[in-house]
């Protein structure tokens, strides 16, 4: 019986582990907050917690913000602007972002994270 129970245990945990594997984000840049498109997130997810770095200097915290999330398919621009500086590379420089979203459940538990890079300005 314990067999069967930890095979058990071992498939549901292998198909989380599937579904947080294929969470995918895109964005656009937008005045305030980026407009964020989603794609598969993880089953459970009531948060999802974005953060930006320039991968140019990474030292700059770019900040990011927190949504709830209820089954919608995107984060409009301007939605997390409390912590969050947008993209500002001296110009005529042009640098790479990367925004990280991390879907999290209830009880604050990471299901997934999703990365996509961007250059600003484009």
């Amino acid at each position: 019986m314990k067999k069967v129970v930890l095979a058990g245990l071992f498939v549901i945990g292998t198909m989380s582990i599937v579904n947080a594997a294929d969470f995918g984000i895109t964005y656009k840049w937008c005045s305030g907050s980026p407009d964020v498109q989603l794609s598969n997130v993880p089953k459970g997810t009531t948060l999802i917690e974005f953060r930006m770095i320039d991968l140019f200097v990474p030292s700059f915290n770019h900040g990011g913000g927190k949504v709830k999330y209820s089954n919608q398919k995107s984060i409009p621009c301007g939605e997390f602007t409390s912590n969050y500086t947008g993209p500002s590379p001296p110009p005529p420089q042009v640098h790479e972002y990367e925004l990280t979203a991390v879907a999290k459940d209830k009880d604050g538990m990471a299901l997934g994270t999703a990365k996509f890079k961007r250059k600003y300005p484009e």
